[in-house]
C-alpha cells in the first residue's frame, strides 16, 4: 500500500497476510511526498504491530533514478525497527543487484543490531522481474543474489506482468496468454536457485472469479504466492493457494503408502515404483504429493 498513507498501512496491520508491503515507488508522487512516505514508512515500522505478517518496504528502483533509491536506503535501513524484507522494482542486471548490495552494506554496518552472537542479521531481499532484460539475465540476478555472503538474503523474486507486457509490446488479455512463457520462465528460474516466485498482481476489482482461477493457475505451475492490492483479494488468494482436503487426503494417503512399500521393500528392485490407486507411482509422483503437505502447513516443511 503507499506507504504515505498511514490509515492504509493500519487498515494492511490487522490482515490475515504472509507480507505487508509499504510502498515508496509507484504508490507515491514524487518530489516532497516521498520524504513525507518514508518518515510515515519509519513511524510505521517503529509504532504498529503486524501480527503474523511479515513486513517489507519496496524502495525505488535504481535504475531509475539512483539518488531516489539511495535516500530510500538511508531512510528505511536506519530506522529504529526495520522490515524483514526490501523489494526492489525493475532489477535488470547484475549491475543494479550489486549496486543495491554496496549501497546497503555500510548502512547496515553501523547497525548496533546488525551482528548478534558473531552472525550478521541478513535482511531479505525481493527483486521485481519487469522488463525482457530482466527476465533474460535472471538466472545470472540469482546466481550472485543468492550468495550466502551478500549482505541482503535474496529469498523471493515477484513478477511484474503489466510492465513486462509493457515493454514487449504485448496486449494484456484475460487469459494471460501473452505472458505464458514468462510466467513460466521465472517459476522454472526461481525454483532452480531455492527462490520463491511470486505472481504477477490482478488488477481487476470488479469481482473475485477470475482472480481465483488466475492464483489457482499460479499455484499448480509452482509459483508461491501472489501480489494482491485490495483486501477482498485476500481470502481467494489463499484460497487458491492451500490443497483442498481431498488434495490433502490423497497425499497423504500416498505418502503412507510409500513409506510402507519402502520399509517392506526386502531389496533394492522392490525399493522403485509402486501402484497406488491404480497408478504408477515413482519418486517425481512422491515429491508431488510432499509439496501438496508443505503448500497447507509450510512451517513443517520448513522444519521438517
Amino acid at each position: 500500500m503507499p506507504g504515505g498513507r498511514m490509515r492504509f498501512i493500519e487498515k494492511a496491520a490487522s490482515l490475515d497476510v504472509d507480507v505487508v508491503c509499504m510502498d515508496l515507488e509507484d504508490g507515491v508522487p514524487d518530489g516532497e511526498a516521498k520524504a513525507e512516505a518514508r518518515a510515515t514508512i519509519r513511524s510505521a515500522l517503529e509504532t504498529l504491530n503486524f501480527g503474523r505478517s511479515d513486513v517489507a518496504v519496496r524502495i525505488n528502483s535504481p535504475r531509475l533514478d539512483e539518488k531516489v533509491a539511495r535516500d530510500d536506503l538511508e531512510a528505511v535501513l536506519s530506522a529504529p525497527v526495520l522490515p524483514q524484507t526490501l523489494a526492489v522494482p525493475k532489477v535488470d542486471t547484475v549491475d543494479e543487484l550489486e549496486w543495491l548490495l554496496a549501497s546497503a552494506e555500510p548502512i547496515l554496518s553501523s547497525r548496533s543490531d546488525y551482528a548478534k552472537d558473531g552472525e550478521r542479521h541478513r535482511l531479505g531481499l525481493v527483486p521485481m522481474c519487469e522488463s525482457p532484460l530482466g527476465l533474460l539475465n535472471l538466472d545470472r540476478i540469482l546466481a550472485a543474489g543468492t550468495n550466502p555472503q551478500a549482505v541482503l538474503d535474496l529469498q523471493a523474486v515477484i513478477f511484474g506482468g503489466d510492465d513486462y507486457a509493457a515493454e514487449v509490446g504485448a496486449v494484456r488479455s484475460e487469459s494471460n496468454e501473452e505472458l505464458l512463457m514468462a510466467r513460466q520462465t521465472v517459476v522454472a528460474t526461481c525454483r532452480a536457485f531455492g527462490v520463491q516466485p511470486l505472481d504477477i498482481v490482478h488488477i481487476d476489482l470488479s469481482g473475485t472469479d477470475k482472480l481465483f482461477q488466475e492464483a489457482l493457475q499460479g499455484a499448480s505451475w509452482g509459483f508461491a504466492g501472489k501480489q494482491i492490492i485490495h483486501p477482498s483479494q485476500i481470502e481467494p488468494v489463499q484460497k487458491a493457494f492451500t490443497p483442498t482436503p481431498e488434495e490433502l487426503s490423497y497425499a497423504r494417503e500416498l505418502l503412507e503408502a510409500f513409506e510402507k512399500h519402502y520399509s517392506a521393500a526386502a531389496d533394492d528392485d522392490r525399493k522403485g515404483a509402486f501402484t497406488f490407486r491404480g497408478k504408477m507411482i515413482d519418486t517425481p509422483t512422491v515429491l508431488i504429493a510432499q509439496n501438496v503437505i508443505a503448500r497447507a502447513d509450510p512451517s513443517a516443511a520448513s522444519s521438517s
